[in-house]
C-alpha cells in the first residue's frame, strides 16, 4: 500500500472517531439543556402553584398539628415596675394570661376573648384599670353575664395573634374573639415577605413554640428594686451597642429622658427602638402601594386563620382598631418626639392604616369596631396617653371600655343574654 493510500485510510479511520466525540458532546449538552429547561419549568410550576397550596393548607389546617403553646407570657409571674409615668404590678395566671385563674366555660355566660399586644395586656396600668376589666364591669353593672378574658401579650404582632389563637380559642371556647390591631405598630410589624405563603409561614413559626412551658408550682415575683436593676443593666447594654448615629440621636434627647433612662425608671427597649427605627411611624404617612398591598394580604390571611378557628368552635370574630397616640392625640406627637421618634403633624388624623385594617378584615369576612374616631373626638386630652411612654394611661382604658361597651351592647347576641347575677371570676 503506497503512502497516499495509507494516508487516505488513516483519514477515514480518524473521521468517525472525531465525529462520535462531537456527537457525544453535543448530546450531553442537549441533555443538560433539556434538564435545565425541565427544572426551570418545574420550578415555575411549583412557584405558580404555591399560593394555591398555601390557601389549601390554610383551609385544611386552621389549627396546626403543633400549636404554639409556648408563645405566651410567663405563667404564674408577678412583676412590679416604677416608671417616670406610673408604678404598676402585673400578674399572670397558670395559662400565662393576665388576670385571675379562668373558670370553666358556663353556658349562660357570654365569654369574650381579647387578643392583642401590650395595649390589650395593659402596659403601665394595674389589672383593675385595664380596659378588659373595665369592660367586664360595665356589663356586670348592667346585669349582663359577660366575662372578658385578657389575651394580650407584650411585644406581639398580627402573625403572633393568629398563632396564639390556635390554642387560646380551643382552650377557652369564647363566644366572641376580639382581634385588637394596633393602628400604627401592628401595620409596620405585619411582614411583607409573608404575603405570598402566609399559612405555611405560620406553620413554620409554630414549630419553634410547640413545646409547652413548664408551669411553676409557686408564683415567681420580681420586686421593684430587682426590676430597676435589670432595667439599668439593659439600658447600659443598649447604650454600649449604639452606633455613632444612634448615639448622636440619644445625645439630642432631653435631659429628663436621658436621666430616667440610666436610672432604670424607663422602658429602655422603647428608647432603643426609637433610636434604631426613628421613622417607624412617619413612614406610614408615605403611601407605598407595594407594601400596602402585601401587608393587607398578610393581615387578611392572619385574620382568616383566626376566623376559621373560631368557626370550628362556634364562635365569632371582630377586628378592633386600637388607637395609637400620634394618630389620635395631639399631645402624643410632641411627647413621642421626646422619646426619639420622628414625628409629623400629618400623623394626626391619618386614616391610611385604618383603611388597611378595614380592607384586610373585609377580605377575611370579619366585622370591624374602629375605636380611633372616639379618641380623635378627644384628641386634645393629653391624659389619655402617658407622657413619656407609648401606651394608654388609665383614662385611655376607660374610653376604650366605654366605646366597646357601646358597640357590643348593640350586638344581637349580647342583647339576647338573660339578665341576672353576673359571673364573678
Amino acid at each position: 500500500m503506497n503512502a497516499a493510500a495509507m494516508w487516505s485510510l488513516m483519514s477515514l479511520k480518524r473521521l468517525p472517531v472525531g465525529s462520535n466525540q462531537k456527537g457525544r458532546l453535543r448530546g450531553r449538552g442537549l441533555r443538560i439543556l433539556g434538564m435545565a429547561i425541565y427544572l426551570t419549568a418545574m420550578a415555575g410550576i411549583v412557584y405558580g402553584c404555591a399560593p394555591a397550596v398555601d390557601r389549601f393548607v390554610g383551609w385544611l389546617l386552621p389549627v396546626s398539628p403543633w400549636p404554639p403553646v409556648a408563645l405566651n407570657n410567663l405563667p404564674l409571674y408577678e412583676e412590679t415596675f416604677q416608671s417616670y409615668d406610673f408604678e404598676w404590678v402585673h400578674r399572670t395566671n397558670s395559662l400565662g394570661l393576665r388576670g385571675n385563674e379562668i373558670p370553666p366555660k358556663q353556658a349562660d355566660v357570654f365569654r369574650i376573648l381579647a387578643i392583642g399586644d401590650s395595649y390589650v395586656y395593659g402596659w403601665g396600668v394595674n389589672q383593675e384599670d385595664t380596659w378588659c376589666e373595665r369592660l367586664e364591669r360595665l356589663f356586670r353593672d348592667a346585669g349582663r353575664r359577660v366575662e372578658v378574658i385578657n389575651g394580650g401579650m407584650l411585644g406581639n404582632g398580627p402573625v403572633e395573634y393568629a398563632m396564639r389563637a390556635e390554642y387560646l380559642i380551643p382552650a377557652l371556647r369564647p363566644d366572641l374573639t376580639l382581634v385588637c390591631i394596633l393602628q400604627g405598630s401592628d401595620i409596620v410589624e405585619t411582614p411583607v415577605d409573608m404575603s405570598r405563603l402566609p399559612n405555611l409561614g405560620v406553620l413554620a413559626k409554630n414549630w419553634k413554640f410547640r413545646t409547652p412551658r413548664p408551669i411553676p408550682t409557686t408564683v415567681n415575683r420580681m420586686t421593684r428594686e430587682t426590676k430597676r436593676m435589670y432595667s439599668i443593666q439593659f439600658a447600659e447594654s443598649e447604650f454600649r451597642q449604639m452606633t455613632d448615629d444612634q448615639r448622636r440621636r440619644f445625645d439630642r434627647l432631653d435631659d429628663v429622658v436621658k436621666q430616667h433612662y440610666f436610672k432604670g425608671s424607663f422602658n429602655a427597649g422603647m428608647i432603643a427602638g426609637a433610636l434604631k427605627w426613628p421613622g417607624w411611624y412617619v413612614e406610614l404617612t408615605q403611601r407605598d402601594p407595594h407594601s400596602t398591598q402585601h401587608r393587607t394580604q398578610t393581615l387578611a390571611a392572619m385574620l382568616l386563620r383566626i376566623r376559621r378557628i373560631a368557626d370550628r368552635y362556634a364562635g365569632r370574630v371582630f377586628t378592633v382598631i386600637m388607637p395609637e397616640g400620634p394618630f389620635v392625640n395631639r399631645a402624643a406627637i410632641a411627647n413621642w418626639g421626646r422619646l426619639g421618634f420622628d414625628m409629623s403633624p400629618l400623623l394626626y388624623g391619618n386614616e391610611e392604616t385604618e383603611r388597611i385594617i378595614r380592607s384586610s378584615s373585609e377580605k377575611a369576612g370579619i366585622g370591624v369596631f374602629d375605636l380611633a374616631p372616639a379618641f380623635r373626638e378627644n384628641g386634645d386630652k393629653p391624659e389619655l396617653f402617658f407622657v413619656l411612654d407609648t401606651h394608654m394611661a388609665p383614662p385611655g382604658h376607660v374610653l376604650v371600655a366605654q366605646t366597646l361597651h357601646m358597640f357590643l351592647s348593640a350586638d344581637a347576641a349580647v342583647r339576647a343574654l338573660p339578665r341576672g347575677t353576673p359571673n364573678v371570676r
